[in-house]
């Protein structure tokens, strides 16, 4: 069974989806976004386009350096500081619990892996209240085009992420029942998945359904963002029922040894189907950037 998998196999698969994790989050994803920055600096400058450079902003586009360097050498620490622990650990023959409880180590360099991309998100938000208060001082023609949810996204993919949470829900109650009356974490656990999905509902709906946050973006380059997030929540919404199950199953039989690297694979799963399907469901070469012109007709 995979509980008597032999302790150096076991180590080797959590070294390996370790180091795996650092690359992909900490190298490939950075690489691939300032590729991107850099890209646009480079064909479409401030003084050609200038609303894509809003006074103010504070956007990773506006400087050379600041939060741009800052979420370069981030990362570069980030990764660096990951292979150190990765060395740290093969020295002083680290081995995961067998009762579970060393993902927390998994979990907390996550959290200091994806700090850079908060500052992306913090940076990006800036940019666009910037463009949007330049939108107000501006004559603004109307572009209304319907749209609903089902533009976005297969209805396939929605349904299989209703019938994962479905699944997860049947199972939790079942594995829950097994083990007595039910306890307040128990009531707390289907609260938090339950508010989670709700919350990725209403987002959907607000970005899908009200103006855009980028009120120049070209109609086409808008659809395409906007598929891109809501492919990239309803994807997040399934990985996370479908590792709630696997996550239960390892306490059920006893290959909570493993948490660490289901973890691992389900923190990288989220990533790859959320951030970094956004960056190829968006080609920078393939984006309009004439609408940044200051000739361009402004939008709503």
């Amino acid at each position: 069974m995979i509980e008597n998998m032999p302790m150096n196999i076991t180590l080797l698969i959590f070294y390996a989806v370790f180091a795996t994790q650092i690359l992909f989050v900490s190298v490939y994803l950075p690489a691939k976004t300032l590729k991107r920055i850099n890209f646009v600096r480079k064909n479409y400058p401030k003084e050609t386009y200038p609303k894509l450079y809003p006074e103010g902003a504070g956007g990773l586009l506006a400087s050379i350096s600041g939060l741009r360097v800052l979420y370069r050498y981030a990362n570069y620490f980030i990764a660096s500081l990951g292979f150190v622990g990765l060395a740290a650990m093969l020295i002083t023959g680290f081995e995961p619990h067998p009762l579970g409880g060393s993902e927390i180590v998994v979990m907390l360099y996550f959290i200091l892996q994806i700090l850079p991309i908060v500052i992306l998100g913090v940076s990006e938000y800036e940019q666009f209240k910037g463009m949007r208060q330049a939108v107000k001082k501006a004559k603004r023609t109307a572009e209304l085009v319907p749209r609903r949810l089902f533009d976005f996204i297969s209805p396939g993919w929605v349904f299989g992420a209703v019938i994962a949470y479905l699944c997860w829900l049947g199972v939790f109650i079942y594995d829950t029942n097994l083990d007595g009356p039910w306890q307040t974490k128990h009531f707390v656990g289907v609260a938090v998945i339950t508010f989670l999905n709700l919350a990725y509902a209403v987002y959907i709906a607000k970005i899908a359904l009200v103006k855009k946050q980028d009120p120049f973006k070209a109609t086409k380059d808008h659809h395409k963002q906007v598929s891109a997030t809501v492919k990239s929540l309803v994807f997040s919404s399934t990985i996370i029922s479908l590792y709630s199950i696997v996550s239960m199953a390892a306490d059920r039989y006893a290959f909570e040894i493993f948490d660490p690297v289901m973890t691992s694979i389900f923190l990288q799963a989220c990533l790859l189907f959320g951030f970094n399907l956004m960056l190829d469901m968006q080609p920078v070469d393939e984006l309009d950037f004439e609408v940044y012109k200051n000739d361009a007709e402004q939008p709503t």
